[in-house]
């Protein structure tokens, strides 16, 4: 019977919270990050550095080593996942 007691002063917080107008925050999402990563199945795709301008110095097989896909490390995961709110 001890847990009940746990419990209804759990909801009866809660009522009060909700009486007050008390409302737990949202996850935001970094809207940078949103426009730079994609959260795919297994990983987080990314972009290419080195693209916008003066290309003419690479040869074409490297400008066509900057257009396929990228995957962010292991390492970098989990703070990317965090800005994403994956």
């Amino acid at each position: 019977m001890k847990s009940d007691s746990g419990y209804l002063k759990l909801l009866d917080t809660i009522r009060t919270f909700k009486k007050k107008g008390f409302v737990m925050p949202k996850m935001k999402t970094h809207k940078g990050a949103a426009k730079r990563f994609k959260a795919k199945k297994n990983s987080i795709k990314r972009g290419s550095a080195f693209r916008s301008h003066i290309l003419t110095k690479y040869s074409a097989s490297e400008k066509r080593g900057l257009k396929a896909p990228k995957v962010v490390a292991k390492s970098d995961e989990r703070a990317v996942k965090d800005m994403l709110g994956v």
